[in-house]
């Protein structure tokens, strides 16, 4: 007599993402989340791996899911990493308050990214994690992509940036955009007409902001340690040098960007100094 025998590995996981949307892993503390969760009334308890919420170490979220609901992941204070899919476009109140370890956000599309709304501080895993990685990349340097206009609500709340540039095309910066970013030193504002920023704009660093001549960024200057202003000079095809206001004008930076805006040409020490 022979027996019909099912392989465990080939049932448990596809089968629970199918039916439940969701599998965890006791054994990794790994935690998948493949579809919408989202509760009215916001209380933690309601999503169904609440139970584990202190053995969650890892967090995937999959392709196809749209948003992360309101104290989803709260009070996971041994939470580790996370990763978002290009998919997600809202993130819930509270959806990470209390994961004090996590240290990872990775993303695999930072014009993705740049298209979520988080609704409120806790709502970015990045208020714990700090560091931002682009398919396994860190982002230190950010270049915001050609088409982002306004940059978002808490979009890189605490994250460990150390340097931002903002295209001409930049028209607005939301509540806590770049708020608690300790390491940044350098922001560049191509934004001749002066981007708007919410009421309570701040940095939280030493930063210092460049941008061009005749531009009124006063109101920005509570955000930074100080504010220079530059001309530029496009006589070089298409790399475009940064210069002070002063007499004579003194080149302040070797590194180029191109015409766009869109992405740094060199990996040249930045060194701006007064």
């Amino acid at each position: 007599n022979s027996c019909n025998l099912v392989p465990v590995a080939t049932v448990d996981l596809t089968e629970a993402l199918v039916k439940m949307g969701w599998h965890f892993n006791a054994s990794t503390g790994h935690l998948i989340i493949a579809k919408d969760y989202s509760y009215n009334n916001n209380i933690s308890t309601d999503y169904p791996w609440y139970a584990y919420r202190e053995q969650i170490k890892s967090v995937e979220i999959k392709e196809g899911v749209n948003m992360i609901g309101a104290y989803a992941l709260y009070g996971c204070s041994n939470l580790q990493s996370i990763t978002i899919p290009a998919s997600i476009n809202a993130m819930g109140t509270y959806a990470f308050l209390y994961c004090y370890n996590l240290t990872e956000v990775h993303i695999s599309s930072m014009d993705a990214w740049m298209n979520i709304d988080f609704l409120g501080e806790y709502a970015n895993p990045l208020v714990y994690a700090h560091d931002l990685y682009l398919n396994g990349k860190l982002i230190t340097n950010l270049v915001i992509p050609n088409h982002v206009s306004k940059i978002k609500n808490y979009i890189f709340d605490h994250c460990n940036l150390t340097s931002v540039t903002l295209h001409s095309g930049v028209t607005s910066l939301g509540t806590g955009a770049f708020s608690n970013c300790m390491s940044l030193t350098n922001v560049i504002s191509f934004a001749t007409t002066t981007p708007t920023i919410a009421s309570d704009f701040h940095i939280s660093s030493n930063a210092v902001l460049y941008h061009p001549s005749g531009s009124n960024y006063t109101a920005w200057s509570k955000g930074f340690s100080k504010t220079l202003p530059f001309i530029t000079n496009t006589d070089q095809l298409s790399n475009t040098q940064l210069y002070y206001v002063s007499q004579p004008y003194r080149n302040i930076t070797s590194w180029a960007v191109d015409e766009g805006g869109d992405a740094l040409k060199s990996n040249v020490d930045l060194g701006l100094t007064a």
